[in-house]
């Protein structure tokens, strides 16, 4: 009988240790400071643990959520790297945090559309569609047909921030990345246009292949996409990665992480349109009312072209109501030329213009990479606090040290 005992206490340490090193996997020190939530990536190799979800708490005992995710602000290009993100409620001072593996639900939900869309939801509210099938509205010629693109993009109340085939420039298209002046072998094309400006180029289409991911956490959503350039001649010229990383929403906002990688399978050359510079990270918006325009150097008071700011804000009264809502655009300081120019049009566009006037050449199997952050807030850019969002999304920089 005593060595009955003496086995099942043995075989209950076992077990003991086993759930210990199950529920403590990782032990780490974070410095953080912001004074509003804040939406991060921790840098890859700061937290050594197996699990795809984790929560620890620091000192005061606010509890912390852990996904692992691809990493996106700290990722080095054509390297295929993981990390974890959280949302942090206050600055941390460098306190030890002890994590393990948890299993919070996940208020996100893909679903696939019958128009050729993947709507994203978090609960019963819509946050962005993904259009990879081919658009084309009736009352649009037919040389406007195109995929690959983001819209609507709601608001945090369900309203549509974006347009798509506006009555004005038809080749617009809700949140896109394109270029209107690209050659291909040296021969001229219109990404932006599709078939240039009066039609008179072979088009030039983006194509999505594939999901490369969709997955939903608790603390973010995942989407990754792979499509490809091609000729109107079915010639493949361009692949092209995209990932998507949504955050939950936190009080007044929502950062959305976007990471671009394009690799040339011809010799590629990109530039944008002559003297304004346009052509890159587009954001097109829906119909509004007092629209507001404001840069990190203050309100724009009308249109401008390739002024350098970090980051541009645009917010409007939408869907007839009398709340703000907008969206705000912020570069990645590790992307080529930081801060590139923009094209802002009060019309209803902003946009990222790089490489400008300049050409981007590309021999067979060369890249780049371009990332930014959207932050859907409420309110105007000041109620929305887009400049605390955007010290939020540099300041992870310091994470590094």
């Amino acid at each position: 009988m005593k060595k009955a005992y003496t086995l099942l206490f043995i075989v209950l340490m076992i077990i003991f240790a086993g759930c210990q090193k199950d529920q403590i996997e990782s032990s780490f020190s974070l410095s953080y400071e912001s004074d509003i939530k804040s939406p991060i990536e921790i840098p890859p190799g700061k937290i050594n643990a197996s699990a795809s979800q984790l929560s620890g708490a620091v000192a005061d005992a606010e509890t912390l959520v852990f996904q692992k995710t691809p990493a996106i602000f700290f990722g080095k290009a054509n390297r295929d790297q993981t990390t974890f993100c959280t949302i942090l409620k206050k600055s941390l001072s460098g306190e030890p945090i002890k994590v393990g593996e948890s299993g919070y639900n996940s208020p996100f939900t893909f679903q696939d559309q019958e128009t050729g869309s993947l709507l994203l939801n978090e609960g019963d509210e819509p946050i962005l569609a993904y259009q990879y099938e081919q658009k084309l509205e009736n009352r649009v010629p037919k040389r406007y047909k195109r995929s690959t693109y983001v819209h609507p993009l709601y608001d945090l109340n369900g309203r549509v921030l974006t347009d798509d085939f506006p009555i004005d420039h038809y080749h617009h298209r809700g949140l896109s990345w394109n270029w209107p002046k690209v050659w291909v072998n040296e021969e001229r094309y219109d990404l932006w246009h599709i078939h240039g400006m009066r039609n008179e180029l072979k088009g030039l289409y983006q194509i999505f292949d594939k999901w490369t991911l969709r997955e939903t956490g608790p603390v973010c959503a995942l989407l990754g996409i792979k499509n490809h350039w091609e000729t109107e001649d079915g010639q493949h010229v361009m692949d092209e990665n995209t990932l998507f990383r949504v955050f939950r929403k936190t009080g007044t906002g929502r950062a959305i992480d976007v990471q671009l990688t394009w690799t040339a399978i011809e010799s590629i050359k990109i530039s944008g349109q002559d003297k304004k510079g346009y052509g890159g990270f587009n954001l097109r918006f829906a119909p509004r009312e007092n629209t507001q325009i404001t840069s990190q150097a203050g309100p724009e008071a009308s249109d401008s072209n390739l002024r350098t700011y970090a980051w541009v804000d645009f917010s409007a009264q939408f869907e007839g109501q009398s709340e703000y809502s907008g969206a705000a655009v912020f570069q990645h300081p590790y992307n080529p030329d930081f801060p590139a120019g923009w094209c802002l049009r009060y019309y209803g566009y902003i946009g990222v213009a790089w490489p400008g006037l300049e050409v981007l050449e590309l021999e067979p199997g060369e890249s780049f990479t371009l990332k930014f952050r959207l932050y859907v807030h409420d309110g105007d850019a000041a109620q929305g606090l887009v400049e605390q969002a955007y010290h939020v999304y540099q300041g992870q920089l310091m994470l590094e040290d």
